[in-house]
């Protein structure tokens, strides 16, 4: 692992565990192994080093969405596999779903949010989880809300559950996982 990628996996790790406000870019130089002066020469700035963190938690975890749907023609069966990929994913690294939850409710990590971004009239192609809301919202298949209210609808239900599941230190069954599933898809039905 070079420089650059130890720097975004410690960034990852320190927001995760102490937040935004509380990761001061000596520690996550400190942890990453580099010196400060390297994390400012390759990022330039703090927060430019948190949005290149989140677009590398969102490239991950895109490289994991895409594939997995890939082949499945009905839209709800899509995202029916796309959250059960998201929860095994997020479940194996609990430190980038914390970093994301994070990012998205800072000041810099709203301006960027792709539901906010879908609404607005932007290109969304690279979310699997917007592009599939978008799609059904369009089709007539989805209540046809704002972005962020079938983002809340469906990812803050299980975003919520996993969250849950890291601080408690509890492992949701899978009928439970199921059910959650199933609740977040009615919840946006037309």
């Amino acid at each position: 692992m070079g420089k650059r990628e130890a720097i975004l996996q410690a960034t990852i790790d320190v927001v995760a565990k102490f937040g935004i406000a509380n990761s001061p870019t000596d520690q996550i130089a400190k942890q990453a192994g580099a010196a400060q002066l390297t994390l400012f020469r390759l990022f330039g700035s703090k927060k430019e080093l948190f949005r290149q963190a989140n677009k590398e938690v969102e490239k991950r975890l895109q490289d994991i969405l895409w594939p997995a749907i890939e082949g499945v023609m009905d839209l709800e069966q899509r995202l029916d596999v796309l959250f059960r990929s998201g929860i095994k994913y997020f479940r194996k690294c609990p430190n980038e779903l914390a970093y994301m939850q994070e990012y998205m409710n800072s000041l810099e990590g709203l301006r960027q949010r792709p539901d906010l971004l879908c609404d607005k009239g932007e290109d969304i192609s690279q979310y699997p989880l917007i592009t599939l809301l978008h799609e059904g919202r369009a089709q007539g298949i989805f209540k046809n809300l704002r972005m962020s209210a079938l983002v809340g609808l469906t990812g803050a239900p299980i975003i919520m559950s996993l969250r849950e599941e890291q601080l408690m230190n509890i492992k949701l069954k899978k009928d439970e996982i199921d059910l959650l599933i199933q609740a977040c898809l009615q919840a946006v039905k037309a």
